[in-house]
Formats: structure tokens, C-alpha cells, sequence
């Protein structure tokens, strides 16, 4: 058996700081009023246009792209070809068009940037919250304010506005980061905390697998330091749990994902080699959130060129 570490940790210290319930957070209005705000940045993009981000024909037709989607092949594009994981966009980001078909494509478009930001705001709100409630200590640098102004730079970070209107099926991991993590910040770890962050991972979707696993990268992190300050045999199961969770709820789009890299020539060999996309990065654009490379060859996401080329930005 493994002794129990008696030395005081991190954890037994916060949880003999004294809890100051006058600074919680207030969930309601400052959910509210952050997403009438960004409800405000979504819909006022150019009205009546459309963007082209991702798949134009998932916003045309969603219908039809989700059922070629069910098929590895498709003969619509170069004569024919394996499809680039095209089933990641089943659940949740094609079946959120197919169910909006019927609304102008513009609107629908501006209500899924909507969704996605309000979903990262309100995902980092409750983080910040479950801090402030299991760290005293910190719980007075919390104010409604501050935690606000935290949820508005996380999502609207260098990173979401590269991405957002161009390749928001990057940007939707990225949102659902905290939601993957906040759970497992609590005083207890118990298996309904396992089941609400594994919840969150299978919301992700799949379209870009790199995306969903750092967007996962956080919470495992977390696990780990809580096994290396308070090593417990339960605390290893529950771990455990969470990881083969993930795998579970992501066997859906693991499956074909393996049939395509076996089947598919290594096309990204040609488009985004690891010399293309890690050719502009350095420490500065990492800290300031700038790690998207395609700004900084092509003005069309113009956001992300403005903040990879503006000297004042």
C-alpha cells in the first residue's frame, strides 16, 4: 500500500482558507450581459453577406453534406476522393445547420458565431467560479467585473478572431476547453464531475481531431497534478474513468479517423507540412495568442492578418 502523504499540499492549504461568499460571481446577469454582447459583435458583421467558413456547402446544403458525410469517399470533388474528416461535422456543427436549413444562410451563420462565442464566455465564467469556490484566497481578486473582462479576452483571444468567421470548427474545441475542465476543480472529485467533462468532450465534435485533444490537454493536466499532490488509489480510478471515457464517447469519430489515415495519401504533406505552419511562430506570438499561420501568408481572415501584420496590434 502507499502511505498517505502527510506534508501539507496545495489542496489541504486552500481548503483551510476561510470561503468569502460575498464575492461570488453573480451567474445570471454577468451570463446575460455578456451574451447580449456578443450577440451584438456576431450580428453586426456585414449584413446580408455570408462567410466562407469551413464547408460553404455545409451552410448551401447542410442536408446533403451531412449525408455524403456518412461515406469515406465522395466522388463530388478531384474525381473522386477520401473525404477529410468530413464525419467530424455530423454532431454538433452540421446538425446545428441542418437544423437552422430553414432561416437565411447569413443569419444561421451569424447565430452558430454566437453560439460559439457565448458558449466559450459563459464555459470560462464558471470556471473562474469554481475557483473562487474552492480557493478562498483568491476569491477576493474575483469581482463580478473582473471575471467578466476575463470571459470577454478569452473569448475574443488573437486565436478566436483568426479563426472564428473562416474555420470556427477550430474555434468550437477552443470554446469548450473550460467546460472539459471546470468540473474536475472541485474539493471532492466524484464520478458525476468524471461524467459532466466527459459530456463536454463529446460535444466537441471531430472536425479537426488536433483541435479537440489540446482542447482536452487542460483537464488531463489537472488530473495528473491532483494524483501528484494527493496521490489516492481513488483518485487513480477516477482518472482512469475519465480517460477511457473520452475514448468512448469519441469512438465515433476515432474509427473513421483511423480508416483515413490508412487509406488517404498524406495530403497535408502538401498544404500544411509542420515547416509551413510552425514557420512563424516564435514566443511572442505564442503569448499573444497569434499561433494561426494562415494570416500571416493570406489577408482573407482579415482579423487574424490585421493582428499578425499590424505593428500597433
Amino acid at each position: 500500500m502507499v502511505p498517505a502523504i502527510t506534508k501539507p499540499t496545495l489542496l489541504h492549504l486552500l481548503h483551510r482558507v476561510p470561503f468569502r461568499s460575498a464575492t461570488i460571481i453573480s451567474p445570471r446577469g454577468s451570463h446575460l450581459t455578456g451574451w447580449i454582447l456578443l450577440g451584438l459583435i456576431s450580428f453586426f458583421q456585414p449584413l446580408g453577406y455570408i462567410a466562407a467558413d469551413t464547408k460553404h456547402d455545409l451552410l448551401a446544403n447542410p442536408g446533403r453534406f451531412l449525408a455524403g458525410a456518412q461515406s469515406a469517399w465522395t466522388d463530388t470533388f478531384t474525381l473522386g476522393q477520401l473525404q477529410n474528416q468530413a464525419y467530424g461535422y455530423l454532431f454538433p456543427h452540421g446538425a446545428f445547420f441542418w437544423l437552422f436549413d430553414a432561416f437565411p444562410d447569413a443569419f444561421t451563420q451569424r447565430l452558430w458565431w454566437w453560439l460559439v462565442l457565448g458558449v466559450g464566455y459563459s464555459g470560462f465564467l464558471l470556471l473562474l467560479r469554481r475557483i473562487a469556490d474552492t480557493s478562498g484566497g483568491l476569491a477576493g481578486s474575483f469581482t463580478t467585473g473582473f471575471a467578466m473582462g476575463a470571459a470577454f479576452l478569452y473569448a475574443l483571444s488573437p486565436r478566436v478572431l483568426s479563426t472564428l468567421t473562416t474555420i470556427s470548427s477550430e474555434t468550437w474545441p477552443v470554446m469548450l476547453a473550460p467546460w472539459v475542465l471546470w468540473p474536475l476543480i472541485t474539493r471532492r472529485l466524484t464520478l458525476r464531475s468524471i461524467a459532466m467533462s466527459v459530456l463536454a468532450i463529446g460535444m466537441m465534435g471531430a472536425v479537426n481531431a488536433t483541435a479537440t485533444l489540446a482542447a482536452c490537454t487542460p483537464a488531463g493536466i489537472f488530473l495528473l497534478w491532483r494524483l501528484m499532490v494527493a496521490f489516492r488509489w481513488r483518485l487513480i480510478g477516477l482518472t482512469m474513468m475519465w480517460g477511457l471515457g473520452a475514448v468512448l464517447i469519441s469512438l465515433w469519430w476515432i474509427l473513421p479517423l483511423l480508416v483515413l489515415g490508412r487509406y488517404a495519401s498524406p495530403f497535408t504533406d502538401y498544404i500544411e507540412n509542420a515547416t509551413v505552419v510552425t514557420r512563424w511562430l516564435n514566443l511572442a506570438e505564442i503569448l499573444r495568442g497569434t499561433t494561426s499561420w494562415s494570416p500571416f501568408v493570406d489577408a482573407e481572415r482579415q482579423a487574424g492578418h490585421a493582428l499578425a501584420t499590424d505593428p500597433y496590434l
